[in-house]
């Protein structure tokens, strides 16, 4: 099998909720996931006005059969409240800080992920 053929992607929305990354995008990209832009999530576990903005961006998400992944997660707490709203996936800090491509491999291993890392 050519490495062209074991190659699988998904695209992200970036940015959702603000600048160009608008509901018209999800409909002309062939995209999977949506990205709910940073500046709804800091706090979103005591900010009520952040919660009435990302709840329905997530459940958008999820009816259009799309993974929402919330940017800049900086604390378990805001983990914990996305997760009751239906969001899994997280990026950021409380994660992991910025790496080089290199190190990448050696932080999933340390996760238990190890499949992510072979070809």
């Amino acid at each position: 099998m050519s490495q062209a053929a074991r190659c699988r992607f998904s695209l992200a929305l970036d940015d959702f909720g603000t600048a160009h990354a608008s509901i018209a995008t999800i409909l002309d990209a062939p995209i999977s996931v949506l990205k709910i832009d940073r500046i709804f999530v800091p706090e979103i576990d005591r900010d009520s006005w952040l919660q009435c903005i990302t709840l329905p961006i997530i459940a958008m998400a999820q009816q259009l059969g799309l993974e929402p992944l919330a940017e800049r997660v900086e604390g378990a707490e805001e983990i914990a409240f996305l997760e009751r709203l239906g969001c899994h996936k997280f990026q950021g800090f409380h994660i992991a800080a910025p790496m080089p491509a290199p190190q990448v491999c050696t932080w999933l291993s340390l996760r238990h992920a190890p499949e992510a890392c072979t070809g």
